[in-house]
């Protein structure tokens, strides 16, 4: 049975948890530019030329993967028919769902698409943050935070700080603009005025993690008491 007991927000806050995104996104890390097929994994041959119909004229067909035959670097073709590498498995698989996804070309095709100024990926539309992230998109510096389905815009440098702690910016994860596109926005801005139902909260000196919640129309805070609750409840505890 998890306590509850009233919550009044005049406590001093010194950290918010969130919860832990893919369970099997611990694929290793093979180094930069590399991508590895998983044992029996393969790789479609690829047509010379798009079927693709976006305005765009793209020698290759846009928001897919791409290798050629004589490298293990795998490619993401952006909407703009530039190229950005995917350097990590698991971001990877949050955009695709087995390496037979990856269409092989010449190299003489590849190369004759720019690589993309953003340098790197972002978590793809299939990634599931869960409930407590922090996210953007590499184009725009607004943050949300991600609570029960519902993106929360948080309003500025001073209310993160005030929700999450100093260590906020360390949590802030880029996503795919899919992906922030999947949620519904709430109209209510995280501010320095109170905090949401759901979120997780530790008091300075103190173990104790609780969660906010409503009860007859008042916000409390519910005691997680163990680590398994709390790992039960699907929060990471590296926060």
């Amino acid at each position: 049975v998890l306590a509850f007991a009233p919550y009044d927000g005049s406590e001093t806050i010194i950290e918010s948890s969130r919860t832990r995104g893919r369970s099997n996104a611990s694929i290793e890390f093979w180094g930069t530019n590399q991508v590895q097929e998983s044992e029996g994994g393969s790789t479609n041959s690829a047509p010379e030329e798009s079927t693709d119909t976006n305005s765009i004229n793209c020698p290759v067909t846009l928001q897919t993967a791409l290798k050629s035959a004589t490298q293990n670097a795998v490619y993401y073709i952006t909407e703009n028919c530039t190229k950005r590498a995917f350097t990590r498995a698991d971001i990877y698989f949050t955009y695709f769902d087995a390496w037979s996804d990856v269409t092989v070309t010449t190299e003489s095709i590849l190369n004759s698409i720019p690589d993309d100024t953003l340098g790197f990926m972002p978590w793809g539309p299939q990634y599931n943050p869960a409930s407590g992230a922090l996210i953007k998109t590499p184009a725009d510096p607004k943050t949300y935070l991600l609570l029960d389905g519902i993106l929360y815009h948080i309003a500025d440098e001073m209310a993160a700080e005030y929700q999450f702690g100093a260590q906020w910016a360390t949590w802030i994860e880029d996503v795919d603009q899919r992906l922030l596109d999947a949620y519904p926005l709430s109209t209510t801005a995280l501010t320095t005025a109170g905090r949401p139902d759901g979120i997780l909260i530790k008091y300075e000196n103190n173990v104790n993690v609780y969660q906010l919640d409503e009860q007859e129309n008042t916000q409390v805070k519910r005691l997680i008491p163990t680590i398994e609750i709390f790992r039960a409840l699907n929060f990471r505890d590296d926060r």
